[in-house]
This record gives C-alpha cells, structure tokens and sequence, in this order.
C-alpha cells in the first residue's frame, strides 16, 4: 500500500475504504487507553503489568481522595489537578430539545507546568528540524 511504503517512519494507524471508484485513506485518532498505558509503563519499568496497573489504580484513587477534600495535587514539572465545582444549571436535550436540569457535580481541571510545555513543544520543534536555541 502506498502509505506504509512511502510513511514507514510514521506510526500511523488508517483504513481504506471505497467511495465512487476513489479510495480514501481515514486515518484514526490516536488515543492511548489504560491497558496500553499500563503496558507502556511497565515496559518503562522494568515491572510486570499487574504492578504497573496496581500503581495507576493507586495514583487514581489519591488523586480522588484529595480533590474531594478540595485539595490540588501538584507533580512539579507536569501541573496541578484542582478540583471545579460546577453549579447546577438548565441544560436542553440536543436530541429532544426538551429543558432538564443538571445536577451539580465536582469536576476536575488540569494546568500544565511550564516546563512541560516547554519540553512538548522543544520535541514538536525538533521533528521540524528546528532547534529552539537560547
């Protein structure tokens, strides 16, 4: 197929699909879910998986704990987690147009540090080819 043999660098995934005599290429969206984080991380490690989801589980459940004690968590170097008390408001059923209220609920917002911006976007820089030079 023309894309693996001309993209071999990228890990792109992608189906084809046949619409009027034209093939389209769709590429997915990329999205990362727990197994594949766990298993990532656990090759990062050097743990098996089952550790590596046991320290997940754990960083999720003290990251509940303290937002519900309307504590932020701060990781110096990748941001803060505060948490956000949404008010209760009149919301519409996009499907029915119909009015209902929705109920208050704590949510959670998510600050990157600066630093790890900066380190996003030094990497983003570096596959352009441009090195960002201070």
């Amino acid at each position: 197929m023309y894309f693996e043999q001309h993209l071999p660098d990228y890990n792109l995934e992608f189906y084809c699909v046949r619409y009027n005599c034209i093939n389209l290429v769709i590429l997915k969206n990329q999205i990362m879910n727990k197994a594949e984080l766990t298993k990532n991380l656990a090759n990062r490690m050097s743990v098996t998986q089952s550790q590596s989801q046991k320290f997940l589980d754990t960083f999720q459940e003290i990251l509940s704990e303290e937002l519900k004690k309307d504590n932020n968590l701060s990781l110096l170097g990748f941001g803060v987690f505060s948490p956000w008390k949404q008010t209760e408001r009149i919301g519409r059923n996009p499907r029915t147009g119909v009015e209902c209220v929705i109920k208050p609920r704590l949510s959670v917002k998510f600050k990157p540090a600066t630093r790890f911006l900066e380190t996003l976007n030094d990497e983003t820089k570096k596959k352009n080819g441009k090195v960002k030079t201070k």
